[in-house]
């Protein structure tokens, strides 16, 4: 079997190889991660950081804080896949992995070094 090169064919192919199916419910769309779609993940992060409710007044200083902790690793690096969910409104959600979690790990922490270079310009909550 010729292997998948697109993230989204990769998953469906992986998951019928353990015997599941992805179909997205009527109205939904599965499709890869492309760069235009990083304000609309962080924005679901942001609405949903706060236990799955919104964070927003969280974080209304610094409204990408959690998007980059939490999703900018993974839509940038190599070895990591992201997959959106739309409807017919945009960007509703998002799924991420990596297959290479040490490495992950390692770049999400030479990444949040470098951008925060010291404790004092860590976001804080409000």
């Amino acid at each position: 079997m010729e292997e998948a090169t697109n993230p989204v064919d990769a998953a469906t192919e992986a998951a019928a190889a353990n015997g599941y199916t992805i179909r997205p419910a009527d109205g939904f769309t599965i499709r890869p991660y492309c760069p235009t779609d990083r304000a609309c993940v962080y924005r679901v992060c942001l609405q949903t950081g706060n236990a799955g409710k919104d964070a927003s007044h969280m974080y209304a200083t610094a409204p990408d804080a959690l998007g980059e902790r939490w999703t900018g690793p993974y839509v940038t690096m190599r070895g990591c896949i992201a997959l959106i969910l739309e409807d017919a409104e945009g960007v509703c959600g998002y799924v991420e992995c990596s297959c290479q979690h040490t490495a992950l790990i390692h770049g999400v922490v030479k990444a949040t070094s470098s951008h925060w270079a010291d404790a004092s310009q860590t976001p804080q909550r409000e």
